[in-house]
């Protein structure tokens, strides 16, 4: 008989490119999965990969039998998981996300999923935290993350803009000196994209003590809105109150500042529903 599990390990290495990956990716220890490839190996009598300090490098052999088998396994699975959720209305998936943008990009999208859905909101620091704890399935972030076997797919980039309240005096000759002197209003005591747009700007860091520090980018802009200050925020939410007039653009820098945002999963779980749904709408 077949031991389907040996090629299903097989297919993680060539994946993976190491073994200490490929266990973790197919939850068995690095042992067994080294034990598996050597019976496989065995079995078949070929080597199927060249042993190097860094990488499992496939042979000529073992990209014929990946190239063979993959898409069966891949298939297999995709069975499996129709089967398994058959009512999938029911199935409940927890993904973290910044709050700002599902308030202004996800929200429009979550009635085309066929599942339900629960959101945790967070910065992209603390809800690594929580994928790593197995606590959601995935995550939208606004960096990659350092954490074994997954995948970041890019969704969405954002540029970033220099705004201000509409009843703001503004200088004819707008000076990097006038621009350092005015309140600011921050997202975080590190000046994370102030800090961004200075450096792009000006290949300087701010010496800017903030009046406001607001962990959330809608208070922020609502606070620009009402004359507390200057602040750098993303394009897409500072577009209606642009056109409202109830902020000013300041400056929008070019070449622009951008940050790409990724989609955040378990490579592993490349052919789960949730996956798929969530990469066919961006």
């Amino acid at each position: 008989m077949v031991n389907l599990e040996l090629y299903r390990t097989f297919i993680a290495i060539y994946r993976e490119g190491t073994i200490s990956k490929a266990a973790i990716s197919v939850d068995i220890t690095q042992p067994a999965a080294s034990q598996q490839l050597a019976s496989l190996e065995k079995i078949l009598k070929i080597k199927l990969f060249e042993r190097t300090p860094r990488k499992m490098v496939p042979t000529n052999l073992g990209h014929e039998l990946y190239t063979k088998i993959s898409d069966s396994f891949d298939w297999i699975a995709h069975v499996s998981e129709d089967f398994t959720k058959a009512d999938k209305k029911q199935t409940l998936f927890t993904i973290g996300v910044p709050l700002e943008f599902y308030q202004d990009k996800l929200i429009q999208k979550v009635q085309d999923f066929p599942f339900r859905l629960s959101l945790i909101y967070g910065t992209t620091a603390a809800l690594a935290r929580k994928f790593h704890e197995a606590k959601i399935d995935a995550m939208i972030a606004t960096h990659k993350i350092t954490m074994p076997s997954v995948t970041h797919h890019p969704i969405f980039s954002e540029s970033f803009w220099l705004v201000a309240p509409a009843n703001m005096e503004i200088p004819s000759n707008l000076s990097r000196s006038w621009i350092i002197k005015q309140k600011w209003i921050s997202y975080d005591a590190k000046l994370s994209i102030i800090r961004k747009y200075f450096q792009a700007t000006y290949n300087i860091k701010p010496a800017i003590a903030p009046t406001l520090i607001s962990p959330n980018l809608h208070a922020i802009l609502k606070s620009v809105e009402e004359g507390l200050g200057i602040s750098v925020l993303p394009d897409y939410l500072c577009e209606n109150s642009l056109k409202e007039r109830k902020i000013i653009l300041l400056d929008k820098p070019n070449p622009p500042i951008t940050n790409q945002l990724y989609f955040v999963y378990k490579t592993n779980h490349r052919e789960s529903l949730l996956v798929k749904s969530i990469l066919k709408i961006f």
